[in-house]
């Protein structure tokens, strides 16, 4: 096979840097043709390497014996920047998906989500080995990130340069914009998904379409999907893959394969999990169903991606600060705009910039739809993308100091001089997530329009005994959003510690208004009736709390009270026998039940 001249001008730039067999695969050629053109104080040494039909298992060996130590360093540095984090609570989503979650330990809700069961049945083979003990659901996490690091590494190893891939995947191990992803359990489904894609990329880059690699590429797919829907991007990303490095025009057919699972997945995504989402924004988060205006959600996005890499100051859970001057936004769309025209043109000019600029936007676009199901700005969806940045900027640096010195001691200065600065961000990062009072105290300062935030503060303030600051950050979360049902009961609960039942009833109806779904509503409107004697009343609270959950023993109970209050003997035995079929443990129920049964 003979080499273009552009071939054999790549074969001579990449000798520097790269082997044999690795300029094989970027140019989609034979090893030997790229021996036939090497210059001659490499070609020696080649030849001595080349083995045909074992070059690509010789390879992968002589790759590890020479980059173990560096993997090594990597994980050291993964470890160091995120142990102070693996002790935190259960926050946020985790308190409902794990810590109160009775069924964690059934394979009920192992397999609750059959197309994305993978992380729930990680939850619950932790949950039974190790209990609900935060630390065990956290470390696979940190294992995840350090697989995702040394993915990462080679990719870069085989399409850049070792340099720049020791720069970039350091910066990626330790950025404190990942630890969002790395630190919270429920943030865990983004290196887990990241890991099977990065996993599927690398098996198809050493893969022939016979090759078990390719297969097992398609596994690590499957994997990825079984874990989160939002990676059926990864066959675009092949595509451009193949672009930038492989030969499209003779292995577009390799790429099938992955576009049928991607769209058995995609549909799955379009009539399940979209409705799903849909609903739980409006249950759980209040948000009206709109859609994204595209030419807002993207530059808004993209921007604020870019300045939080660049400058990781302004981390919330919550980046609810979408209003913004017209400077601002035109400043916003210009650094956007700037983005795209850089796409078209390394294009043409740098395919290795072109493909890792692509791929930010690539692994982003599930979270860029106009179907408003994703937040604009969340700090997770950028965990893999951002390794696009890191990569262009690390051969930004490169190509800049190579023109000052060949040594390679100023660019690993360089990089160790931005990577301490970056680490000591995460670990101070890590302490808002320590517990639920750091992390939302941390998001106050960055958050001010949040009204979730705002009504997890009151949560925080009630638990402090600070009665009236908590009523003043419920009240600012209800005029943040005027349909904001939790907070309206939140509230109520505030003033039933301060003995102001009218005001209690008053908010508690109103929580009922905004979600009807509230149950501990309607249960603590029945409550107040009972102290108060109004039976009738309390009776029917409790009937419509039971409506909405019938296997809550406590309810059950209450109304077992509420009827032997009224005499209704049989009525009351049943609600106590019921309770007690839901919760054996209940003594209250034991105890009323035995008072009934007792009575002449």
């Amino acid at each position: 096979m003979h080499l273009t001249r552009k071939q054999k001008r790549q074969v001579e730039k990449l000798s520097k840097t790269k082997s044999s067999q690795e300029i094989a695969g970027i140019l989609n050629v034979s090893e030997e043709a790229v021996i036939n053109c090497l210059p001659r104080n490499f070609k020696k040494r080649a030849l001595q390497n080349f083995q045909p039909g074992k070059t690509q298992e010789f390879a992968l060996k002589t790759w590890f014996g020479e980059n173990y130590l560096i993997l090594i360093l990597l994980a050291v540095l993964v470890f160091a920047s995120y142990l102070n984090g693996l002790k935190s609570e259960f926050l946020s989503d985790d308190i409902a998906t794990i810590r109160d979650n009775a069924e964690i330990t059934t394979t009920k809700f192992a397999f609750a989500a059959p197309f994305i069961f993978l992380r729930g049945f990680l939850y619950f083979v932790t949950a039974n080995i190790f209990g609900k003990i935060p630390a065990a659901f956290r470390f696979p996490n940190i294992l995840f990130h350090i697989g995702v690091t040394w993915l990462l590494y080679f990719l870069i190893c085989k399409t850049v340069s070792k340099r720049v891939a020791i720069f970039s995947s350091a910066v990626f191990a330790v950025h404190p914009l990942l630890s969002e992803s790395v630190t919270w359990i429920s943030g865990g489904y983004y290196p887990m998904y990241g890991f099977f894609v990065l996993l599927s990329l690398v098996f198809y880059s050493l893969s022939k379409k016979t090759d078990k690699l390719y297969y097992w590429s398609l596994t690590a797919f499957l994997l990825a999907l079984f874990t989160s829907e939002r990676t059926v991007y990864l066959p675009g990303v092949l595509v451009v893959w193949e672009i930038c490095f492989g030969n499209i025009k003779q292995n577009w057919k390799k790429t099938i394969p992955f576009f049928g699972l991607g769209m058995i997945w995609g549909l799955f995504f379009i009539w399940g999990r979209i409705g799903y989402r849909i609903n739980e924004l409006q249950t759980s988060y209040y948000q009206k169903r709109t859609s994204q205006n595209p030419f807002f959600q993207i530059p808004v996005a993209i921007s604020s991606y870019f300045e939080l890499i660049i400058w990781p100051k302004a981390l919330t859970l919550y980046h609810s600060e979408m209003n913004f001057s017209k400077i601002n936004f035109a400043a916003r769309f210009t650094i956007t705009t700037a983005y795209f025209a850089s796409l078209i043109y390394f294009f043409k000019k740098n395919k290795i910039l072109f493909f890792w600029l692509a791929f930010f936007f690539i692994t982003l676009s599930p979270f860029l739809t106009p179907l408003g199901i994703s937040w604009v700005v969340a700090e997770r969806y950028v965990y893999l993308g951002c390794v696009g940045i890191f990569i262009a900027t690390g051969m930004l640096l490169e190509k800049i100091l190579r023109k000052i010195s060949k040594n390679s001691f100023l660019f690993y200065f360089l990089t160790a001089l931005l990577i301490i600065p970056l680490q000591i961000r995460t670990i101070y990062r890590n302490v808002d997530w320590k517990n639920q009072d750091n992390l939302w105290l941390a998001a106050e300062k960055f958050s001010p329009s949040s009204p979730q935030n705002h009504n997890n503060l009151g949560d925080l303030y009630a638990r402090w005994g600070q009665l009236d600051k908590a009523i003043k950050y419920f009240k600012r979360a209800t005029e943040l959003q005027v349909n904001y049902g939790d907070a309206f009961h939140n509230m109520a609960n505030i003033y039933v510690q301060k003995n102001d039942f009218a005001a209690a009833l008053f908010y508690y109806q109103k929580a009922i208004e905004f979600n009807p779904n509230i149950w501990q509503s309607y249960q603590n409107i029945g409550s107040i009736y009972f102290q108060q004697g109004r039976l009738d009343l309390a009776e029917e609270s409790f009937k419509n709390a039971l409506k909405i959950n019938p296997q809550n023993p406590s309810l059950h109970y209450a109304l077992g009270a509420t009827y032997g209050n009224q005499k209704k003997t049989i009525e009351a035995e049943n609600e106590f026998r019921t309770s007690l079929q839901f919760d054996p443990t209940n003594i209250q129920a034991q105890q009323a039940l035995q008072q009934l049964l007792n009575q002449p």
